[in-house]
C-alpha cells in the first residue's frame, strides 16, 4: 500500500490519479500469485488514509540514513557531509481541521484564502534525500522523503525558520557542514551548531551589520550571478583547506 501511494505522489499528469496506483497493486498481486483486489479506487483511498504517519516517517529516515552512511566518498565534500537548509510556506485544503491548526495570516479576511503553514527542510548534498521528518501537528498528507522537515504555524511565537531549524538539530552529526540563508543566521544559532561540532556556511541576517572587526574577509567574484556581491559567514576558517571559491560554490548549491 505504501509503495503504491509513494509512486502515485512521484508521478505527474493522469498517472498521478488513484486508478493507475490501483492498477499497479493489481499487477503486482497477479505477478506474485496473490488474489488481486478490486478495481474500486474508493477502497484504495480508504486504505491510504489508514497509513501510519510514524511508520512512514521511520521508513523514510532509515532509508535516508542508510543512503547517507553508504554514500561514496566521491559524493561528499572534502570527506564531509554537507547539508542544505531552506525554508518555505505551503497551503493546504480548506477544511475545518486545517483551519483550526493553521489559521489564515492576519492580512487576510476571514473566509478568504487557504490555511498556510511554514516549513523548513534539511537536504543532503550527497544523496539529495531528507534524513528526518518532524511534524508539529498531525497532517493528512505524508510528505516526500527528505532529511529533516519541520512544520509550524505561519505566524506565531517560535514558528520562524530559525526556531524550526533548532528543532531539527538532532538530525545533524559531528563533522557535518550546514548551509543556510540569512533568515536562520544568528550568533546563537552558530554557537549551538559549533557546540555540536557542526560547521556553518551562511549569509548574515540583513538587519545585522558586518564590520569584520574580529574576522577576515576574502573577496571572490563570479560573473553571471544575480547579486554583484554577497557576504558569507563561515566557521570553516582553515584557508589552506577551504578555499574561498569552494565556500562560495557550496553556498551556491543551496
Amino acid at each position: 500500500m505504501l509503495w503504491a501511494f509513494l509512486s502515485q505522489v512521484l508521478r505527474d499528469g493522469k498517472e498521478a490519479s488513484c486508478r493507475p496506483a490501483v492498477g499497479s497493486i493489481i499487477s503486482f498481486c497477479l505477478q506474485i500469485g496473490q488474489d488481486a483486489p478490486t478495481e474500486d479506487t474508493g477502497d484504495y483511498c480508504r486504505a491510504r488514509v489508514k497509513l501510519s504517519e510514524p511508520a512512514s516517517r521511520q521508513l523514510s529516515t532509515e532509508i535516508a540514513g542508510d543512503a547517507e552512511y553508504l554514500a561514496d566518498d566521491s559524493w561528499l565534500w572534502k570527506r564531509r557531509h554537507a547539508k542544505l537548509v531552506d525554508g518555505f510556506t505551503f497551503t493546504m485544503p480548506d477544511t475545518a481541521k486545517n483551519q483550526a491548526e493553521f489559521p489564515h495570516p492576519g492580512t487576510q479576511k476571514n473566509g478568504v484564502g487557504l490555511p498556510i503553514a511554514r516549513g523548513i527542510v534539511i537536504l543532503s548534498l550527497a544523496t539529495a534525500m531528507v534524513m528526518d521528518v518532524v511534524m508539529d501537528v498531525v497532517m493528512d498528507v505524508v510528505m516526500d522523503v527528505v532529511m529533516d522537515v519541520v512544520f509550524g504555524l505561519y505566524k506565531s511565537r517560535e514558528t520562524g525558520e530559525s526556531a524550526l531549524l533548532r528543532k531539527t538539530r538532532n538530525s545533524l552529526t559531528t563533522g557535518d557542514v550546514i548551509i543556510f540563508d540569512r533568515s536562520c543566521c544568528s550568533f546563537l544559532m552558530i554557537a549551538q551548531l559549533m557546540n555540536q561540532n557542526v560547521d556553518v556556511c551562511a549569509r548574515p541576517h540583513h538587519l545585522r551589520s558586518t564590520d569584520f572587526c574580529r574576522g577576515r574577509r576574502y573577496a571572490f567574484v563570479e560573473k553571471g550571478k544575480r547579486a554583484k556581491s554577497i557576504t558569507v559567514v563561515t566557521t570553516l576558517t582553515d584557508i589552506d583547506k577551504y578555499l574561498k571559491e569552494e565556500i562560495a560554490e557550496r553556498y551556491g548549491d543551496r
